[in-house]
Protein backbone atom coordinates (compact mmCIF):
# COMPACT_ATOMS: atom_id res chain seq x y z
CA UNK A 1 0.00 0.00 0.00
CA UNK A 2 1.57 3.48 -0.77
CA UNK A 3 0.51 5.13 2.76
CA UNK A 4 2.66 2.79 3.73
CA UNK A 5 5.70 4.00 2.64
CA UNK A 6 5.11 7.11 4.38
CA UNK A 7 4.08 6.13 7.81
CA UNK A 8 6.23 3.18 7.69
CA UNK A 9 9.31 2.65 10.21
CA UNK A 10 11.89 3.57 7.68
CA UNK A 11 15.30 2.97 7.66
CA UNK A 12 16.41 5.96 6.03
CA UNK A 13 16.68 7.68 9.70
CA UNK A 14 13.60 9.97 8.74
CA UNK A 15 11.95 11.71 11.53
CA UNK A 16 9.14 13.81 10.07
CA UNK A 17 7.39 14.37 7.01
CA UNK A 18 5.08 17.37 5.08
CA UNK A 19 1.97 15.78 3.90
CA UNK A 20 -0.38 18.14 1.28
CA UNK A 21 -3.98 16.90 0.95
CA UNK A 22 -5.13 18.72 -1.94
CA UNK A 23 -8.85 18.43 -2.83
CA UNK A 24 -11.34 20.30 -5.57
CA UNK A 25 -11.92 23.40 -2.73
CA UNK A 26 -8.78 22.88 0.74
CA UNK A 27 -5.34 22.12 0.59
CA UNK A 28 -4.09 20.41 3.73
CA UNK A 29 -1.36 20.48 5.51
CA UNK A 30 0.05 18.58 8.15
CA UNK A 31 3.56 18.23 9.96
CA UNK A 32 3.63 14.06 10.96
CA UNK A 33 6.59 13.00 13.53
CA UNK A 34 8.00 9.70 12.63
CA UNK A 35 10.47 9.21 15.35
CA UNK A 36 8.21 7.00 17.26
CA UNK A 37 6.24 3.75 16.57
CA UNK A 38 3.01 5.98 16.75
CA UNK A 39 3.44 8.85 14.43
CA UNK A 40 2.28 12.12 15.61
CA UNK A 41 1.24 15.15 14.09
CA UNK A 42 3.06 18.34 15.35
CA UNK A 43 1.03 20.69 12.65
CA UNK A 44 -1.71 20.88 10.66
CA UNK A 45 -3.84 23.49 8.45
CA UNK A 46 -6.26 23.96 6.19
CA UNK A 47 -7.21 26.62 3.57
CA UNK A 48 -10.29 27.02 1.28
CA UNK A 49 -8.87 27.51 -2.45
CA UNK A 50 -11.55 29.11 -4.78
CA UNK A 51 -10.92 29.91 -8.48
CA UNK A 52 -11.59 33.59 -10.29
CA UNK A 53 -15.03 32.53 -12.02
CA UNK A 54 -16.46 30.10 -9.07
CA UNK A 55 -15.13 26.94 -11.45
CA UNK A 56 -12.41 24.41 -10.81
CA UNK A 57 -8.82 25.22 -10.47
CA UNK A 58 -7.23 24.82 -13.55
CA UNK A 59 -3.63 23.20 -12.66
CA UNK A 60 -1.56 26.99 -12.89
CA UNK A 61 -3.89 28.17 -10.19
CA UNK A 62 -3.86 25.26 -8.01
CA UNK A 63 0.55 25.73 -8.07
CA UNK A 64 -0.05 29.20 -7.66
CA UNK A 65 -2.44 28.29 -4.14
CA UNK A 66 0.09 25.71 -2.93
CA UNK A 67 2.93 28.21 -3.49
CA UNK A 68 1.06 30.69 -1.19
CA UNK A 69 0.18 28.56 1.05
CA UNK A 70 3.51 26.46 1.49
CA UNK A 71 4.96 30.40 1.74
CA UNK A 72 2.70 31.17 4.86
CA UNK A 73 3.09 28.03 6.95
CA UNK A 74 7.01 27.17 6.60
CA UNK A 75 7.72 29.88 9.65
CA UNK A 76 5.39 28.22 11.63
CA UNK A 77 6.76 25.34 11.39
CA UNK A 78 8.36 24.14 14.47
CA UNK A 79 11.48 21.56 12.68
CA UNK A 80 11.59 21.53 8.77
CA UNK A 81 10.50 18.22 7.23
CA UNK A 82 12.67 15.65 6.17
CA UNK A 83 10.50 14.48 3.43
CA UNK A 84 7.35 16.18 1.20
CA UNK A 85 4.18 14.12 0.19
CA UNK A 86 1.82 15.51 -2.49
CA UNK A 87 -1.87 13.54 -1.80
CA UNK A 88 -4.36 14.82 -4.69
CA UNK A 89 -7.64 13.54 -3.55
CA UNK A 90 -9.68 15.58 -6.70
CA UNK A 91 -8.96 14.93 -10.75
CA UNK A 92 -6.54 17.92 -12.06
Amino acid sequence: MFLSGVFGRKDSGTKSVLVFDIGTSTIGVALVDLSSKKPGIIFSNRVEIVSHNNSILDLKDLLKYIDNFTDQIISKLPKPPTDIYFFLSSHF
